[in-house]
């Protein structure tokens, strides 16, 4: 872990295999890093997080859409029973 905030932007900026001047560059430019697809794209293409210390989420909204349709199990639909009360 990253003592102090340069530390952790070098640390972000070798993960993503970039320069220290390159990494902020990039970040004030309005770009983000996305985890999900490999892949820089504005910041407004990821969703609210406030559970994060940016403030937004890892993955942009296209991946994590993608991800999760990939999840999603379609069920065959089954004819409604209506229940007979005994008389």
């Amino acid at each position: 872990m990253a003592g102090n905030h340069v530390g952790a932007l070098r640390r972000l900026a070798n993960q993503n295999g970039l320069s220290l001047e390159e990494f902020r560059a990039r970040t004030e430019a309005g770009l983000k890093w996305c985890y999900g697809c490999d892949a820089w794209h504005e910041r407004a293409a990821f969703g609210k997080d406030p559970t994060r210390s940016g403030g937004v989420s890892p993955i942009c909204r296209a991946k994590r859409n993608e991800r999760q349709r990939g999840l999603y199990v379609r069920r065959a639909r089954t004819k409604s029973r209506v229940q007979e009360w005994p008389t």
